[in-house]
């Protein structure tokens, strides 16, 4: 990918000297897509905004497409979703004006998971159904497959856990046959989402271990991350937490390089309730402290409020009660202000418009019968073309003396969370994707 943007970067410097602004725009989207993906967003959103003003400027109104795709991706990946749904709703009538079918298909997958992640289960549904139709249409099986996908996906979150494993497995041949590795790889971690929360503990190990061999062959390292997160989760269940403590460094050390804040975030809060359990409790309130800090930072209040809830947890065995009682104070505030407006964790499939890039990742469901945080790969990446995805899942919570949670890591697009602590005659908890 290195070599890529500086290969862009010559050419953006050429550009700019032959004046060809048509050119230019086309590649500074494809820099902002890389970019994107290195987590490096507030560059990418300020190349994206000479993008669109070159694009309006010149009235290259396929291009304005493509840009708004991409400024969609990044406002809700930093948990905008109703800008990137504006965005999003202009880009879809362009590609009706256009009649461009592909990019409109790509576009439309977009907004259902947006709206899956506002809880909008049907209305995602219908967007995906007409982008199958589209898709199917233009006998496009690159975009079947990742729409065949987020079908799944929302199965999984309603708790439809047989007929998500079907599609997930239909998803599974279309990409063979594509060639895609890594939809693969994204794929068989969803696969073992399913078979995790089916209480299929070893199939799920296995087909991890393959998403961890495919991933290092290709060198994905954002999709191993979710892979050995996952791996660790399932051993530290089998009693081995070294085992599972190795798996999380790694994994801690790959969300660090990409600055990758909300994998990091989760990781820390495994690597905690491992530590928590062997009765390190310095250690174990010392990485709390940095998940709280990542918590706030990116506005993740369900996250927040398990995160104070173990905090309060250790701050009392070790032998300060009114710290704990104040930690679960601001757990159970927390609770309330956030029970409506964050519902879902990480596990979109969020697209790129044809044409641009590839496909690729993130965020949450809503509460579903499996204690998995489904890893789900497929969140098709808004530009044009497709990035690799990145995954989040949930896990089982491990019941732990004085009701520790542990927090589950992510999936591909692979994250666990912790299990909240319900009261009597109170709703279920939401899970976030």
């Amino acid at each position: 990918m290195e070599n890529s943007l500086h290969l862009f970067r010559q050419e953006e410097q050429l550009c700019r000297e032959l004046n060809d602004t048509y050119r230019l725009s086309y590649n500074l989207n494809k820099q902002a897509e890389i970019l994107s993906l290195r987590h490096k967003t507030t560059l990418a959103a300020k190349l994206l905004t000479e993008a669109e003003s070159i694009s309006r400027g010149i009235g290259d109104m396929s291009g304005l497409s493509v840009c708004l795709g991409n400024k969609a991706r990044i406002k809700k990946g930093s948990g905008n979703p109703e800008e990137a749904m504006t965005f999003l709703k202009e880009q879809e009538h362009l590609c009706r004006t256009l009649g461009n079918s592909k990019e409109l298909s790509v576009c439309l997958g977009n907004q259902s998971l947006i709206l899956t992640t506002l809880g909008d289960l049907d209305g995602a549904f219908v967007l995906l159904k007409e982008e199958e139709s589209l898709c199917k249409n233009m006998r496009n099986e690159h975009g079947l497959s990742y729409n065949i996908g987020n079908r799944a996906n929302i199965l999984s979150i309603r708790g439809n856990l047989a007929e998500a494993l079907e599609l997930y497995k239909e998803q599974f041949s279309l990409f063979k046959k594509t060639l895609n590795k890594h939809g693969l790889s994204y794929n068989l971690g969803n696969q073992a989402n399913i078979h995790y929360s089916l209480g299929n503990a070893e199939e799920a190990m296995s087909f991890y271990t393959e998403q961890e061999r495919l991933c290092r062959e290709l060198e994905n390292e954002d999709g191993l991350s979710y892979a050995l997160g996952n791996q660790a989760i399932i051993l530290a269940e089998k009693g081995d937490p070294d085992k599972a403590m190795e798996l999380h460094k790694e994994e801690e050390r790959i969300c660090r390089k990409f600055n990758n804040m909300e994998g990091l975030q989760r990781s820390l809060g495994n690597q905690a309730s491992i530590l928590y359990s062997k009765g390190h409790l310095h250690e174990a309130l010392a990485l709390h402290k940095e998940e709280e800090r990542l918590c706030r930072k990116l506005g993740n209040k369900s996250e927040l409020s398990a995160c104070l809830g173990n905090q309060a947890l250790v701050v009392k065995d070790l032998g300060n009660p009114d710290e704990a009682k104040k930690k679960k104070k601001k757990e159970n505030k927390g609770r309330e202000k956030g029970r409506e407006s964050y519902l879902f964790t990480k596990h979109n499939t969020e697209r790129h418009a044809p044409g641009a890039g590839r496909r690729g990742p993130p965020p949450p469901p809503p509460p579903t019968p499996s204690p998995f945080f489904f890893f789900f790969f497929f969140f098709f990446f808004f530009t044009t073309t497709t990035n690799p995805p990145s995954p989040y899942r949930r896990g089982k919570e491990r019941k732990k003396k004085n009701n520790y949670q542990p927090k589950k890591k992510k999936g591909v697009f692979l994250f666990l969370r912790k299990k909240k602590k319900e009261k009597k005659g109170g709703g279920g908890a939401f899970l976030l994707l």
